[in-house]
């Protein structure tokens, strides 16, 4: 390296992604084999993408741009974004995050550990079109937009990944144009000489959207005619853009040494300026002030130009650019020697990327540096004609070429310059050569793997071994500590050791770690030791080493023992005399406890330190000497002392018992004393060998395993008094003092105590009581999170503690030191593992302290593998759900009528008699369907001289007498071959009568599915009939006591469903009339009068939709205001502190009644709710303000109970009861059941399990609820219905149904005598099911443009509620305006005569223009006349937009179905037209064809999203 200046900067790490490279590795490939990333399009992929035809079909269009790959892909959750903030979020953002983060990993530092300042300048270019999008998408809220602008606009960058990386030093967003990253290198480097931050990340981002795009090409300007970047070429006409990221990561070379980093390349120096007006134009170049920063960057450097071998250069391929930027180098370098600086560009590459440009000519010259190799420049043939490189110190570098200048150092140039003026130039030169560590890797390292989930961290790891493999020039142990200090750790974690031999050992799986364990050193007792354990930790660990010689050294000395030679033979005789002297008590103990002491010791210097301990009998003295209650020397002499006499003690028999020590203490026999209770179910007996063996045959013979220990003596039983006896002597002299550190006694499974640890009675207690392990064991467990650590040799207490019936693995982990003597391992390497095992668990090591000295630096290594997710870029049609269907179908909120004043918005359904059925009417001609149970009303009509086929209910279908057919009434195929029949005989009907009338006995759980299986078949006929024919029909369903209309009714609510479907059909199939006739058995007559007054319903033409026939009359349906006479004060019925039950009691209208409850009467409320209520600390958003709405409530003075239960299932809802009676009481005073869902579903789109879902909340609810309080009597029982049962709504058929249903039941329930009241509410403004789903209140306001009032209040919706409970009705309808009015709009039929809405002959033929512009105009895409809707991406939704805006403009009615089965332009205005002159498309077989071509729309656009 050159002589330094003091001010040089080091590039210690970098991160990119660029165009065919998502990394630098593979971005130096590209550059050092001249690889051209440019993507050129084909014209489908940007038809696709939304480039109009007539840009593509444009001869200058080029189809062309550097791409980069996995634009919309981001790992969110890494950065603690929600799903939302993601979707806003501008893909720079969002790419620049993970390359910020990458960028720090590759240089091997963690910001939340590194001590200093880190400081971020970035640059990112302009998204208008994104931050449009984003905008528009959230015009409604304003909390959303201002969100949005910070997750969008490009200047809060560097601050949102500041505050995500926990970067403290300067946050600078950064804008010079094309300059922009260079800049923000410049700028990062002056921070770092200036003292502003230690660290500094510097880069720049470019993402456009639309992604996939070309560009226009224009003579003169800078863009290339054909997709590629001539730099300095004669041919030379422009660039190409492109997009990526690169981020790099800065220090001052004299930290950067110092902290042994890894070095890619030195900045010798950097320039800014601005060109000023010294140029012909503002977007002009100027060699003036190019020339002028050129030699400012060399001057700063203190270098001299003729030592420059390369300037990555600017190099846009321009005819001016390119001629100006090299006489700016000439002037520059003042220098006669010629062709001795290679020039190039990696514009030739990737194109020019904007904000992201500087950086990535930088990123490639610093690549190049650091391998030492020129890198060459593409295109480049002829110089241009305006350039003189022969007689300029410049040569195109047109081949790779290594830099084999040893006596030089290997210095260049990089220039960025913006439009508008500021020019960057930087100086650059090779890294310092370091000296080889020739150092071999003779011992194994640990590797720390981890990441936010399980799949990852395995990636990770896989990563990580990889790179070993492939890379075995880095020392492992460099390795080691950059995964150690360089890297996050995560929550999943793994280990793994790797050597010269590989990876010597794996962890097969990650495992997520605790959250800051306590940590536990327990130390093992007698029955663990063998000979050389642990030998190779005493030969290569010094501490270690260390320690257990200060024990040899004291024993020798003071007790004349000689444990060396039994813990470490040298030969084999030694071997075979410390076998047999390992298992005499007298060295047993003095050895665990000297190897115990020296490995804790070990471990606490190497960053382990335990927070508790435990040990088991000679363990024990182990954790008290640790923990400061003697010296090592008194507590050798103890441990000596204790072993000596303990040998001198009889012999006896120890043996293991797989029970738990209570089972084996009422086992015991004579002779036979508990000694340990170690685990749950595991134990140990101790005695004379004769009692023993008894014992153990005993057990063994009831199925209990046993197994004899290897001991000599009877431990921890009376046998042992005389020993305990002379150790409380020998004691007496000592001096001890109060614990420092926490441990467990062995006598009371409990802590010890200050006055317990000085006393000798109690040490010597401790030799003759039990070992109560398992006690000790569970007043541990129950600490929360800990780990245990085993210290001594083998696995035995860490068996005991994962047999514990406390150990939970969500809480506990236990982890042993020392390999068992049968596990073939060396000890370092098994140590190694099992210390990586401690931190998988979340036992942080001072790492520092483990590597104690050492020389390490950091490495690059495989960075993250982030878990992505796709996030879409916007489609050129997206825009907010509510501003899009103002802009498309033009409606207008403001209410065309005045609302009324609240006592008028109240009225209840009446029927008004009229005339009497005395007329007998011929029907000839007439071609009737009849859906029938049996043949009467079919005959009838044929005697009336009708074409009439009778349709009925079996098992097959069949045709089983002339006209007559069976079909399984849940078979939609028998109708599709029904229609398909007729159809064959020309029989295409001008009426339907459908009177399926199914009988319900069940009042409870399965009328909801009695009652959808009354009109799923009905759907399925319409759906066929919809799509099959546009010829104009009427329909009749016949119900049976389905309303109230005289009183006498035995009446069928299941039945009532039909008259809300009815209501729908006409609403989304306009060329299908709807109406429900109710009938009603005459008393003497029976059913045979109704074919009668079928027949005389068929010919009135006043268009009621809802008629009832009672006797011989014909009574219709309207609503009238109630009188005051109807009117009982209820207010006074409330009663204080009353028990009310509310169901969907969190839902908006269930809040709003229960704080009306709260305020007036402090009720004690039951709220029901499918979702419950989430605790404070993981509430958010929605749930949050549910809380506090409930605290709202509290704070009214009510008692409230909130309770999940689903009121559908009868178990959950009898639960939730018994838990309210438990707390209020059993009486229940009153009941709101407000629960439902939102409908939002054409029929054309809807399935059985739709209707299912619908009356699962709404009817068998009710019916359930009914059912479990109908002994309770409470004063009300009220029902929140919808005005959508009276008025229909397309959309909502399922809604309409259950709504109709409850309406039914109300009145049925009153006439048992029960309080039932049933209220039809019109919208609510700011709650509700039309507010809480955006698309059910959509499809409500397109199919009646009228209803745009304002909804009710929820202050108002509370006196509403008093007001309907005065009302002596079993149904009230609560309307904003007049409600008689909204009835009749909602389904008077036009003008059979002008239905059609007649074209004139110019407007037909202009048809298929103008729904074309409506097609493109709404999808924003190009489109043609064949090309299937679905292909587009439409929904039945968008479907239902496009058919009122074709209203609006073009005055003709087109529903949804009709483009279902014409989903083209082209067959859509043939449709039309055939509508128009009167001729009926209906073609046999089209059904499959219509369904055929919508699948495969959808399925080409499946393709093609796949692509992109």
């Amino acid at each position: 390296m050159s002589k330094t200046t003091g001010l040089e900067i080091a590039v210690i790490g970098m991160a990119c992604r660029f165009p065919g490279a998502k990394n630098i590795e593979e971005f130096w490939e590209n550059i050092k084999t001249g690889t051209e990333s440019i993507t050129f399009f084909s014209k489908e992929e940007l038809m696709e993408a939304g480039v109009p035809k007539e840009q593509l079909d444009h001869k200058n269009y080029v189809r062309a741009k550097g791409k980069v790959d996995r634009h919309d892909h981001f790992d969110a959750a890494f950065f603690g974004y929600s799903q939302r903030e993601a979707e806003v979020m501008d893909p720079q953002v969002r790419m620049f995050h993970e390359v910020a983060w990458e960028s720090l990993e590759n240089a091997g530092y963690n910001p939340e550990t590194y001590s200093q300042p880190i400081g971020l300048f970035g640059a990112a270019s302009a998204n208008l079109y994104w931050q449009a999008s984003s905008m528009l998408l959230r015009s409604s809220s304003s909390s959303e937009q201002f969100a949005a602008v910070q997750l969008t606009d490009k200047d809060f960058m560097n601050t949102q990944i500041s505050y995500k990386l926990n970067l403290k030093g300067p946050s600078i967003a950064v804008d010079t144009a094309c300059s922009s990253s260079l800049t923000a290198v410049h700028l990062a480097s002056r921070a770092l000489l200036t003292g502003d931050c230690k660290m500094a990340l510097a880069g720049g981002v470019t993402v456009t959207c639309p992604h996939k795009k070309g560009y226009m090409y224009q003579e003169g300007m800078i863009m290339s005619p054909d997709g590629r970047c001539r730099a300095f070429d004669a041919e030379a006409k422009g660039t190409v853009g492109g997009e990526g990221c690169g981020v790099v990561v800065l220090k001052t070379l004299k930290q950067a040494l110092k902290d042994q980093d890894h070095i890619y390349a030195v900045i010798k120096g950097s320039a800014y300026n601005n060109d000023g007006s010294r140029k012909v134009g503002y977007t002009a170049p100027s060699i003036e002030g190019q020339a002028d920063v050129i030699r400012k960057a060399l001057n700063i450097s203190r270098v001299e130009s003729e030592s420059i071998s390369y300037v990555e250069a600017h190099g846009t391929g321009t005819s001016l650019g390119d001629p100006v930027e090299i006489e700016a180098l000439k002037q520059a370098f003042q220098t006669e020697k010629k062709q001795f600086c290679a020039i190039g560009s990696v514009k030739t590459n990737i194109g020019h990327l904007d904000s992201a440009a500087g950086i990535a000519g930088f990123i490639k010259t610093a690549l190049s540096l650091k391998a030492r190799t020129l890198p060459p420049s593409l295109h480049y043939k002829k110089p241009n004609p305006k350039i003189d490189f022969e007689n300029s110190p410049f040569y195109v570098s047109t081949s790779a070429k290594q830099w084999t200048a040893s006596d030089r150092v290997f210095r260049a140039g990089v220039s960025s310059f913006g439009i508008g003026g500021t020019n960057v130039h930087v100086v650059m030169e090779e890294p310092p050569m370091k000296e080889r560590r020739h150092q071999e890797d003779h011992e194994d390292c640990l590797m720390l793997i981890s990441a936010r989930s399980e799949k990852a961290a395995m990636k990770a790891a896989d990563q990580v071994k990889q790179f070993i493999k492939e890379n075995e020039e880095v020392p492992l142990q460099d390795v080691s500590y950059t995964l150690q200090e360089g890297r996050r750790h995560f929550q999943y974690r793994q280990a793994f050791t790797a050597g010269p031999l590989g990876i010597t050992s794996d962890m097969a799986n990650s495992s997520m770690a605790l959250e800051k364990p306590a940590v536990v050193f327990m130390f093992s007792g007698q029955g663990s030791q063998y000979v050389n354990m642990g030998k190779q930790l005493y030969e290569m660990e010094p501490v270690f080493q260390e320690e257990l010689e200060r024990c040899f050294t004291i024993l020798q000395a003071e007790e004349g023992l000689n444990i060396r030679s039994i813990m470490f033979p040298a030969n084999e005789a030694e071997s075979k005399e410390a076998e047999q002297l390992i298992h005499e008590t007298s060295y047993t103990q003095p050895i665990l406890f000297s190897f115990e002491y020296a490995l804790a010791s070990f471990l606490i210097k190497k960053g382990l330190k335990p927070q508790y301990m435990i040990g088991h009998s000679i363990g024990e003295l182990t954790a008290a000497c640790l923990s400061g209650i003697c010296s090592l020397e008194d507590a050798l002499h103890m441990v000596a002392m204790r072993g000596r006499l303990m040998q001198e003690m009889p012999e006896g028999e120890m043996l293991s018992v797989r029970l738990s020590g209570r089972e084996t203490e009422m086992e015991l026999t004579e002779g036979v004393e508990l000694s340990a209770s170690n685990s749950s179910d595991l134990s140990v007996v101790s005695g004379l060998m004769e009692p023993i063996n008894a014992f153990a045959a005993r057990l063994q013979a009831k199925g209990v395993a046993i197994q004899h220990l290897k001991t000599s003596h009877a431990f921890h039983s009376s046998m042992m008094k005389p020993a305990a006896s002379r150790f409380a002597d020998i004691l007496q002299d000592m001096e001890f003092k109060a614990p420092g550190l926490p441990f467990i006694s062995n006598v009371t499974g409990d802590w010890i105590q200050a006055e317990q640890a000085a006393d000798p009675k109690y040490w010597a207690s401790q030799i003759m009581e039990k070992v109560d392990f398992h006690s000790g064991l569970n007043t541990l467990l129950q600490m929360g999170n800990v780990v245990f650590v085993e210290i001594g040799p083998g696995n035995t207490l860490t068996q005991f503690v994962r047999k514990h019936e406390g150990f939970m693995t969500e809480q506990h982990a236990a982890v042993n030191m020392i390999r068992h003597p049968k596990e073939v391992s060396s000890d370092r390497v098994y140590l190694l593992n099992r210390i990586g095992r401690l931190w998988t668990h979340g036992v942080n090591m001072n790492w520092e302290h483990f590597r104690q000295g050492g020389s390490y630096e950091r490495v690059p290594l495989p960075t993250y593998p982030f878990e992505h997710q796709v996030f879409p870029d916007p489609q050129t049609s997206q825009g907010g759900m509510e501003e899009k269907i103002k802009n498309e179908l033009k409606l207008n909120v403001a209410s065309s009528e005045k609302q009324l004043p609240f006592d008028k918005w109240f009225s209840v359904p009446f029927w008004e008699r009229m005339e009497p059925v005395n007329e007998t009417f011929t029907h000839q001609g007439k071609r009737i369907l009849v859906f029938e149970e049996n043949s009467n009303v079919s005959q009838y009509l044929l005697k009336q001289q009708a074409e009439a086929v009778s349709v009925q209910p079996g098992d097959y279908f069949a045709e089983t007498d002339r006209n007559t057919f069976t079909v399984n009434h849940r078979d939609t195929a028998h109708f599709r071959k029904l229609l398909d029949e007729l159809n064959a005989r020309g029989f295409i009907p001008d009426e339907i009568i459908w009177m399926w009338l199914q009988d319900c006995d069940c009042r409870d759980g399965d009328i909801a599915e009695h009652t959808i299986a009354g009109y799923l078949p009905l759907l399925d006929l319409v759906r066929l009939l919809g799509t099959e024919s546009n010829k104009r029909l009427n329909m009749t369903v016949v119900t049976n006591q389905a309303h109230d209309v005289t009183g006498m009714e035995d009446l069928q609510p299941h039945q009532a469903a039909l008259t809300g479907v009815c209501l729908t059909i006409p609403q989304e199939y306009k060329q299908i009339s709807c109406k429900a006739v109710d009938l009603c058995p005459d008393p003497r007559l029976g059913q045979s009068s109704w074919p009668e007054m079928i027949s005389y319903e068929l010919k009135k033409e006043d268009d009621q939709p809802i008629v009832a026939y009672r006797g011989n009359s014909r009574w219709i349906r309207q609503a009238k205001q109630p009188g005051k006479q109807d009117e009982i004060d209820m207010a006074g019925n409330l009663r204080h502190k009353g028990v009310y039950i509310i169901t969907g009691g969190l839902g908006g209208i269930g809040l709003s009644l229960a704080s009306h409850l709260a305020e007036t009467v402090q009720a004690k409320l039951v709220l029901l709710s499918r979702t419950g209520l989430p605790d404070k600390l993981r509430a958010n958003g929605d749930t949050a303000k549910k809380l506090k709405a409930v605290e709202e409530l509290e704070k009214a003075g009510a008692e409230v109970l909130v309770l999940q239960a689903d009121i559908s299932d009868e178990a959950e809802l009898q639960k939730a009861l018994q838990t309210a009676e438990s707390r209020f009481g059993q009486a229940i005073h009153g009941v709101i059941h407000a629960a439902g869902i939102p409908d939002g579903k054409v029929i054309h789109a809807r399935t059985p399990d739709d209707e299912r879902h619908m009356a699962k909340a709404k009817i068998t609810g009710t019916a359930l609820l009914r059912k479990a309080l109908r002994n309770k009597q409470p004063d009300f029982f009220f029902i929140c219905s919808s005005l959508v049962s009276f008025l229909g709504a397309g959309g909502q058929v399922g809604y309409a149904a259950s709504n109709a249903f409850l309406d039914s039941y109300a009145h049925a329930c009153r006439k048992e005598g029960e309080n039932m009241v049933t209220v039809n509410w019109d919208r609510w403004e700011q709650v509700g099911m039309a507010y809480e789903s955006e698309t059910a209140a959509i499809l409500s306001k397109i199919a009646d443009k009228e209803e745009q009032h304002q909804g009710i209040l929820p202050a108002q919706g509370a006196k509403a509620f008093m007001r309907a409970l005065q009302l002596r009705y079993p149904q009230v309808l609560i309307s904003l305006q007049d409600v008689n009015k909204r009835m009749k709009d909602s389904y008077v039929k036009e003008d059979r005569q002008t239905a059609a809405h007649v074209l004139t002959k110019d407007r037909l033929d202009t048809l298929e223009e103008r729904l074309m512009n409506i097609f493109k105009d709404y999808f924003h895409s190009e489109t043609d006349v064949n090309m299937n809707f679905f292909e587009l991406g439409a929904s039945s939704l968008d479907l239902l937009q496009v058919s009122g805006r074709i209203k609006n403009e073009l005055g003709v009615d087109i529903p949804v179905v009709m483009m279902y089965a014409h989903p083209t332009v082209a067959s859509l205005t043939q449709a039309v037209k055939a509508q128009q002159s009167g001729d009926d498309l209906h073609i046999k077989g089209i059904e499959p064809d219509r369904q055929k071509a919508i699948n495969e729309g959808k399925n080409r656009r499946k393709q093609r999203m796949r692509r992109k």
